[in-house]
Order: C-alpha cells, then sequence, then structure tokens
C-alpha cells in the first residue's frame, strides 16, 4: 500500500470511526470526568492539579453536573467546588464540540514570597468553557477545553501578580453510562 492510500485511510477512519463510537447524549447518561496536571518546573515549584466531575443529562444534549479540584504548589493551594451546566453539539464528525459555564466556591492560600504577599482568600467564581471530545471507545472519550473563569476575590496566583481571573488549557478524560 502506498503512503498516499494510507493517508487518505487513516483520514478517513479518524473521521468517521470516532462518530460511531460517540455515546448517544440522551436523558439518563451519566458521565464521569478526570482531569490532572503535573508540572514538575513551574516558576512556584513542583504543581499538580486533579479534578473530579459527575454529571447527567437533564435534556437531549444538556448535562448538569458537579464538580470538585485541587491545585497544588510552593506558591499557591486552591480548592474549588460548584456546578456546571454543558452543551454537547454533535456534529457527526470526529470531535463532538461542547460549550458550558459553571459556579464554583474557590478557596486558596497563596504565599508569593517575590511579592511579599500572604494571604487566604474565598469566593465565588464564574467560568465559561468549550472544547472538545473525541471518543476512543464507546463509552471513553478525551477532551480538551480552554476556561476562562472570573471569581468575586483575587483567588488565581499569577506569574507576578494575584488576579480575579483566569484562563485555563484543561484535558482529562470522560466515562459515559
Amino acid at each position: 500500500m502506498n503512503m498516499r492510500r494510507f493517508l487518505v485511510l487513516s483520514f478517513c477512519a479518524l473521521w468517521i470511526l470516532p462518530g460511531a463510537l460517540a455515546s448517544e447524549y440522551a436523558i439518563g447518561t451519566q458521565r464521569v470526568n478526570l482531569s490532572g496536571m503535573f508540572d514538575p518546573n513551574t516558576e512556584g515549584g513542583s504543581r499538580f492539579q486533579l479534578g473530579f466531575g459527575y454529571g447527567q443529562f437533564v435534556i437531549d444534549t444538556v448535562e448538569l453536573g458537579g464538580m470538585f479540584a485541587i491545585q497544588a504548589d510552593d506558591v499557591i493551594e486552591t480548592f474549588s467546588a460548584g456546578l456546571y451546566l454543558e452543551k454537547n453539539l454533535y456534529g457527526g464528525g470526529p470531535l463532538i464540540p461542547f460549550v458550558g459555564s459553571s459556579f464554583q466556591f474557590i478557596s486558596s492560600n497563596i504565599d508569593v514570597q517575590n511579592l511579599g504577599v500572604e494571604k487566604s482568600a474565598s469566593g465565588f467564581g464564574l467560568g465559561l468553557y468549550g472544547g472538545a471530545s473525541i471518543f476512543v471507545h464507546p463509552d471513553i472519550a478525551l477532551r480538551a477545553q480552554v476556561t476562562f473563569s472570573a471569581a468575586t476575590d483575587d483567588v488565581y496566583a499569577e506569574e507576578e501578580d494575584i488576579a480575579n481571573t483566569d484562563i485555563r488549557l484543561d484535558i482529562g478524560l470522560s466515562f459515559y453510562f
């Protein structure tokens, strides 16, 4: 088989297969979402983040759920818990796009030594996000999303400041049942 034929067949398989594997987003479908991150070399030392979410489709393609996450490094320790509402947009291709919003309680302990700042802050946050899932099995999807969050207090540590807004990329794994 020549390389051109292989590339065309591979592209077709990647386009068709995930749509065939996608879960039906019908009322009652449940989802468990796991996300995490570990970076051993950040400005704040080794950083890890672990997130967990559980939701159920209350209307076809609309999911309501809860989530919690922890994040820690030498600069900040953050705990958040809240609710999310997500709309899945099935497009028939390999990527299943989605948009959503979240409302959460965020508590942070911040110690930015180079700024001379040490404080604890808590607040409520509103997040807006969008992303896509790709199914690797009929009930398992890889997921990526970009999230913009705004909080009522300065709970996010930035490179040289503390802020009440945050933009991040989350990557995770979803299990549907």
